[in-house]
């Protein structure tokens, strides 16, 4: 699976259940060697299910907490997420149809 973002258009692995139509995922962060169970995840899986992208040419693994079928949803998370160490620097990100479109500004 590919971005469709011409700034984005990297191959990913992912096992994330695809959907039709549009919906949107919090990017936490990215990082080079993830493990499901470090603490710092745990604040944040009570607004959403953490989901990963492993980025092939960069060999780095985006977290992203899924998956929210409202801009004003995953705002309002986005929100949240952001007063908890370290995911100040968290993003929505938009998909369409299961494919990674854009980052929303």
């Amino acid at each position: 699976m590919r971005g469709r973002s011409k700034y984005d258009n990297y191959e990913v692995l992912t096992s994330a259940k695809r959907f039709p139509g549009t919906y949107y995922k919090i990017q936490l962060i990215a990082v080079k060697h993830y493990n499901p169970d470090h603490p710092r995840y745990e604040p944040v899986k009570e607004w959403g299910e953490l989901e990963t992208e492993y980025i092939i040419e960069k060999k780095l693994t985006r977290v992203l907490l899924a998956r929210f079928f409202s801009l004003e949803e995953a705002q309002a998370v986005l929100e949240e997420v952001r007063k908890v160490a370290p995911f100040q620097r968290a993003f929505i990100v938009e998909y369409e149809d299961g494919e990674r479109v854009r980052r929303v500004r």
